[in-house]
């Protein structure tokens, strides 16, 4: 099973309904089938959406639109039958456009924070020890890095040395 489930049974069986679910999983166990159709689903959605944390994804609406439409279109294909015209559609005009265009960078998911590393926060304070009392970064108090950070400088200012 997938790390984090970006679908349920639940949002599978509101999609296509009871029968659908159960004309699709009538060769095996369904709960087994349903457990794959949710992994794919989610790991379609970690493909295309790699740049966003798994919790951020897990609580968005629209990710979990599109985990159950993938997880649809698995149980559908999963004998090799074919996909409904109305799925199929719905898929290749909306799910599949935005999720490339995410992947590609040219979209966001929405609603979604777009970084995997927590934001930082940095506490200056002014070191009156140090030549023109050089501004320091208080490391007892910052989270997150400070890398690529680099202090402005005013050439224009006059020496105060």
């Amino acid at each position: 099973m997938a790390d984090v489930p970006y679908t349920t049974e639940d949002r599978i069986s509101l999609l296509v309904g009871q029968l659908g679910v159960d004309l699709r999983t009538d060769d095996d166990d369904p709960s087994g089938l349903l457990e794959a159709a949710i992994d794919y689903g989610s790991n379609q959605i970690e493909f295309y959406c790699s740049k966003y944390s798994t919790t951020e994804l897990a609580a968005n609406g629209w990710v979990n639109d599109a985990a159950t439409f993938a997880a649809v279109m698995w149980l559908c294909v999963h004998r090799l039958n074919e996909v409904p015209n109305s799925i199929q559609k719905i898929w290749d005009e909306t799910w599949a456009v935005q999720l490339s265009l995410i992947q590609q960078g040219k979209a966001v998911v929405p609603r979604a924070a777009t970084s995997k590393n927590p934001l930082g926060a940095t506490n200056y304070h002014v070191d009156l020890r140090r030549l023109n009392n050089q501004i320091r970064v208080d490391k007892s108090r910052s989270v997150g890095k400070t890398d690529g950070y680099v202090r402005p400088i005013d050439y224009s200012a006059p020496d105060q040395r």
